[in-house]
């Protein structure tokens, strides 16, 4: 390559190159709404997170951008005790220099950051990549897509013209019918309940090796995101609050629902259950046709297997850290971390 390319962090207010370079990606028409949107949720996303940095790296090849990714620092619970990392998403690279080695340097610069460095291998070339570099695949989770209505699916999924949809809803009908049994009068606020940061400390033992819900990440996640409106299900025992699902509904004529997070103790199956119930009633509620769901090892065995005509796809988290001990620690949870994978994420 004739001229060197330069990696390099960019400051609050020196995002709009990054934003149409990341628009570009998107059909002509939509560029403009697409560089909008992405601006509004990279000042939430990256210069309003609780933990400050690092924010976002950008390549440059002389006065041109070629290449991004964007990078939160989160805390991770372990057996250990609670220790900070470097999350990774909206990684990007111009078409015309790919094989140039432009990823490898993106990563490698955002994974020395800090002692540890988390990605989620959504698909085998970013996967690739993470492993290439060092990354060693720890566990998954499991993306699920519960069916709430066959039809308002059908007359969502057929709207659309791509190739995949139709698979999806081939994949949907293949399946039994099952009957969810829902129902129920879910306690539903729009306002986060008091006691969600305890309630995760007392699960998160059961967890073993997750992402940091305190106040101030609650607050931040799910009370200022910049486009998304979410509703809180709680489960309640005689000790209070015991279970708490964190939902939101897509703003479609056939909406999606979406359960951005779930917090409840793994080893007790039966609010695990009973609030993934309380969650999907409200949706359907609302007209949702399905509900998305990320879900970790813990939890994803146990609601998989109550709910029928639903299908899931299940996905690799890769870690580099400087202490390889803290690789075979356990299980990971990503379910918390669901920011948003596209300008309408849970679009089928």
């Amino acid at each position: 390559m004739a001229t060197e390319v330069r990696i390099r962090k960019i400051d609050p207010g020196e995002e709009a190159a990054a934003g149409r370079f990341f628009a570009s990606r998107y059909p002509l028409e939509l560029r403009e709404a697409a560089f909008r949107k992405r601006g509004e949720r990279w000042k939430w996303q990256y210069w309003s997170h609780p933990e400050g940095k690092p924010g976002i790296l950008v390549a440059e090849l002389g006065s041109k951008i070629v290449g991004m990714i964007g990078t939160n620092a989160v805390r991770i619970r372990t057996p250990g005790g609670v220790i900070p990392a470097i999350w990774a998403g909206d990684l990007l690279i111009d078409p015309a220099v790919r094989g140039a080695g432009i990823g490898k340097k993106l990563v490698d610069a955002w994974k020395s950051g800090e002692a540890v460095a988390v990605g989620k291998g959504y698909g085998p070339i970013a996967y690739s990549l993470y492993v290439n570099r060092g990354f060693k695949g720890i566990w998954g989770f499991t993306q699920m897509h519960i069916v709430l209505s066959r039809t308002r699916l059908a007359a969502r999924l057929l709207r659309r013209s791509e190739r995949r949809n139709l698979l999806r809803l081939a994949r949907v009908f293949a399946r039994p019918s099952g009957r969810l049994h829902l129902g129920g009068d879910p306690s539903v606020s729009d306002t986060l309940p008091a006691g969600a940061a305890a309630l995760w400390r007392s699960a998160a033992a059961g967890y073993r090796f997750a992402f940091e819900r305190d106040e101030k990440y609650l607050a931040w996640r799910f009370g200022a995101h910049p486009f998304h409106t979410y509703y809180f299900v709680e489960a309640r025992g005689a000790a209070g609050l015991s279970g708490l699902a964190i939902v939101r509904i897509t703003d479609d004529r056939i909406p999606i629902g979406v359960i951005a997070d779930l917090i409840a103790d793994p080893r007790d199956g039966k609010t695990v259950l009973a609030l993934a119930r309380d969650a999907l009633s409200f949706l359907e509620s609302r007209g949702a046709a399905a509900a998305l769901v990320e879900l970790p090892p813990a939890l994803a065995p146990i609601v998989s297997a109550a709910f029928p005509c639903s299908f899931g796809e299940d996905f690799s988290i890769v870690l580099h850290a400087a202490d390889p001990e803290l690789a075979a620690q356990g299980m990971f949870d990503a379910a918390s971390w669901y920011l948003s994978r596209s300008d309408s994420d849970a679009d089928y």
